[in-house]
């Protein structure tokens, strides 16, 4: 995946509050995939993206890869 050198690729082991920090153009694909809650909930400091989307019923390996996705048309700016 050639996402910008700035803009790290996300990993299904990536810190979801480390994810919104760092990567604001996410936001709104984590709330619609996990609720708005979890933008703000304390535990998104400790969950991954991978237990995340499991807990909420998603394949996480479909969720990383929907969310370089955006990152790389970001990177291309679309």
């Amino acid at each position: 995946m050639n996402v910008k050198k700035k803009e790290k690729e996300i990993r299904p082991e990536s810190i979801l509050y480390d994810i919104i920090q760092h990567h604001p153009a996410l936001r709104r694909k984590i709330s619609k995939l996990f609720g708005k809650k979890c933008l703000s909930c304390p535990s998104s400091k400790k969950e991954t993206i991978a237990y995340t989307a499991f807990i909420k019923g998603y394949d996480p390996d479909v969720v990383v890869r929907e969310l370089n996705q955006i990152l790389l048309e970001k990177a291309k700016g679309r």
